[in-house]
């Protein structure tokens, strides 16, 4: 059976950082940054095909220079399958 599994955290940077951190972020495999706020917060979002992914995101996050802080949020895991599961709208 293979997983999705999807997570946000919260990164904090000094806001002078901000560009420089979002970019490193995004050329990060598997993840996004999905918001940015101008004192220093960014929204990211990862996927992977285990928590070990997640993990290890979070770990080349912390890697960047100038990020403070990475707050995880939140996880979902879903089967593959049901996540290419069309699912008509009511």
């Amino acid at each position: 059976m293979n997983e999705i599994h999807i997570a946000g955290c919260v990164v904090r940077v000094p806001a002078e950082r901000l560009g420089e951190a979002a970019a490193a972020i995004g050329e990060l495999p598997r993840c996004e940054v999905f918001a940015q706020n101008p004192v220093g917060k960014l929204v990211v979002v990862l996927e992977g095909n285990e928590t070990a992914q997640i993990m290890d995101s979070i770990d080349a996050i912390r890697n960047i220079k100038g990020v403070q802080s990475v707050e995880f949020a939140y996880q979902h895991v879903e089967e593959e399958t049901a996540m290419k599961e069309i699912v008509p709208c009511r």
